[in-house]
């Protein structure tokens, strides 16, 4: 959803990396977008981080339950 939010407004970005830093400069700290929405994006690219480069990941119940909820909320925002 926010690489296609980036695409649609045309801000280019070719990496992870450099949509969650375009995102941040275009839609976070400019007031667009809620910071709330940038911090559980950031949660959500951190954890992508960590499952695709660790070893072993380990997620519990407790982490993952509220996710759908969540990720829908975000969705919603974007």
């Amino acid at each position: 959803m926010t690489s296609a939010l980036l695409f649609k407004n045309e801000i280019k970005a070719d990496t992870h990396n450099g949509v969650k830093t375009q995102f941040f400069l275009h839609y976070i700290k400019s007031g667009l977008l809620p910071k709330d929405a940038g911090k559980f994006y950031s949660h959500l690219f951190d954890l992508r981080q960590e499952t695709d480069y660790a070893d072993f990941i380990e997620f519990n119940e407790n982490l993952v339950k509220p996710m759908p909820e969540s990720v829908k909320e975000l969705n919603d925002t974007l």
